[in-house]
Parts: structure tokens; C-alpha cells; sequence
């Protein structure tokens, strides 16, 4: 399926840094925070162009060794947008992107609706003519206004320390941890499943004063953690949360999550989570506890492949 020439806006490559940062400029366009460490010839830079009119751009970056192209966002100006225009964006995109002489694929990560929904990101590509596409989960994205959970739920609302003590618990500050402790931890984790090491508490993008680890009171084990990340002015992200299956028992979940809701209630009033695809036990427990009262939707990954047999030049062009 090709795009028919003369409806769509015009696409132009634009190569020098200097040009790129007056094209985000002139649309109002955050530049990407590592632009500067990004090699010039690594990034995939298209402008559209509608009457002698600049109104939106595409910006990819090809990484470090890698052999695809990351488009790191989509823009058009408002009166332009609409599922034509971005289809032939990312159609220029995934051809112009070929022309690197490292890249066999172009890939875009977004967040979409919930699995299983109509997925409009999908739609775009495949008018677009790009047929070597394939979408995949990278995490399922949960969403609930604070403030009204914590008033309706009053197994949350009572979860403070008291409560989490009296279960034969413990918390302690991520940063708080001893030394001795955190060598203990990585030890563990190194000898667990793929889960465990994706959901790694030793993450230097956490939020300190709220990412926790869950302890056994007497012998101050580490049981578990919850990680949050600073998302906005007034949003968390709880960006990991696991125990270890020999530290789960009854009220483990709230004890933990609960203590750091309660926390995170004064200062914020939307939290989100992001759940890996493999991280069964958090999926259920979230779909199960909330029944409903949460958003859920889906970052996803879409991969479009490019035939080995044909040539990016022109190859949707007719």
C-alpha cells in the first residue's frame, strides 16, 4: 500500500545539529537530554514541510553498536495531525533510517491502551505500506488518582508503620541499607531467575526518599523491595516492587505497598506502575486487589524489519 503524492506533507532530511536544534525550536520541541553526546551522523532527522510550511518532525537516533534505528518522537503542529500525516512520517522515516549503514530495523517504543485494545499505533504502520511489523509488551503501565484510593480503601489507609511492625515486618530506606546488606542482596539476586534481575532494586534513577526494602523484623532479612521514581511535581512512578517467594505471606503485598502509598500521600496525587510482561505474581495481585479501579495500558515496542531483498529508496513510492 503506498500514500497517494500531493495530500500528504512533504518530508526533507535534516542532517547538521545545528539545523536540528532550530527545527525543535521553531515547533517548541524539547531537544532530547543526551543531544549533545549523540554523534551527528547517528541521528535520523526528518522535517515536514506543507506549503513552504514547516509543521512537524521525526527524530530517530541509531545507539551506540546497534542495528536499528530508535525513533525518539513523532511531532506535528496541531491542524496537522491527523493518521495520514503520521503515516507518512514514520513511512519517510523507516526509509531514510535504512540508508544507515548499521540499521536492519526501526523500532518505536509508545504507550498505548490496554492489551488486547485496538492498537492505532499498529494501524499507522500498516498504512504506511510497511509490512515486515511486529509489536511486543515491554511493560503493562497501571495508573490510579491517590488521594480517592487511599479514602475508599481502608486496608490502605490504615497501613502505616504500626501496622506493617506488627506483622512481623520491617522497612528501611534503600539508601539506608548497610553495605553488608546490599552485597548480601546482589549475591541473591544474581543466583535468582530473569525476573528477579529485571527488577533489580539498584537502580540510580529511584526516588530515595520513597524506595524501600521490606525486611524480616527479627533477623532483618531482605524480603523485599518497592522502587519509585519522581515523575512529575505530583506523580510517583512505582517503577519496581518484588518479594523474594520465601518472604511472602499473608499481607505482604499491602504491607509493603501500602506503607509506601500512605507515604507518597502527601506529596503526590497520581500514581503509576509499571509492571514487566514475566512479573505474573504483580500482574494478578494488581488486577485482583484494584479490581478495576486502576487504568491499565501497555508500553509496547514496535519492530519493523526491513526485507532483505529490497532497498529503502524509494520502496513505498509509487
Amino acid at each position: 500500500m503506498s500514500l497517494p503524492k500531493g495530500r500528504y506533507p512533504e518530508t526533507q532530511r535534516v542532517i547538521s545539529k545545528e539545523e536540528i536544534k532550530r527545527l525543535h525550536e521553531g515547533l517548541g520541541i524539547a531537544l532530547p537530554d543526551d543531544f549533545d553526546l549523540v554523534p551527528e551522523k547517528d541521528m535520523v532527522v526528518l522535517r515536514a514541510v506543507s506549503a513552504g510550511v514547516i509543521c512537524g518532525m521525526v527524530f530517530g537516533v541509531v545507539p551506540p553498536e546497534a542495528d536499528f534505528c530508535r525513533i525518539l518522537h513523532v511531532f506535528l503542529s496541531e491542524e496537522y495531525r491527523n493518521p495520514g500525516n503520521v503515516s507518512v512520517l514514520i513511512r519517510d522515516m523507516y526509509c531514510s533510517a535504512h540508508n544507515h549503514p548499521n540499521v536492519k530495523k526501526t523500532v518505536w517504543r509508545y504507550e498505548t491502551g490496554k492489551p488486547g485494545e485496538n492498537d492505532p499505533y499498529m494501524a499507522i504502520c500498516k498504512r504506511a505500506g510497511i509490512t515486515e511489523v511486529k509489536d511486543s509488551i515491554i511493560t503493562h503501565v497501571f495508573d490510579m488518582e491517590l488521594h480517592g484510593m487511599m479514602r475508599d480503601d481502608s486496608k490502605l489507609g490504615a497501613c502505616d508503620e504500626a501496622f506493617v511492625l506488627s506483622k512481623g515486618f520491617g522497612l528501611i530506606r534503600c539508601i539506608d541499607a548497610k553495605e553488608k546488606e546490599k552485597k548480601e542482596l546482589e549475591k541473591r539476586i544474581e543466583k535468582s531467575d530473569h525476573e528477579v534481575w529485571l527488577l533489580s532494586p539498584f537502580d540510580n534513577n529511584r526516588d530515595e526518599d520513597n524506595s524501600f526494602f521490606l525486611t524480616d523484623r527479627e533477623t532483618g532479612m531482605i524480603l523485599g523491595w518497592m522502587i519509585c521514581r519522581r515523575k512529575g511535581e505530583k506523580t510517583e512512578e512505582i517503577a519496581r516492587m518484588y518479594v523474594f517467594p520465601d518472604g511472602r505471606r499473608e499481607l505482604t503485598g499491602l504491607c509493603l505497598g501500602g506503607f509506601v502509598l500512605k507515604r507518597l500521600e502527601s506529596t503526590c496525587d497520581r500514581i503509576s506502575f509499571r509492571v514487566k510482561p514475566g512479573n505474573s505474581h504483580m500482574l494478578r495481585f494488581l488486577r485482583m486487589y484494584f479490581r478495576g479501579r486502576i487504568y491499565e495500558g501497555a508500553e509496547k515496542l514496535i519492530t519493523m524489519d526491513y526485507p532483505e531483498t529490497d532497498q529503502s529508496n524509494g520502496i513505498f513510492f509509487v
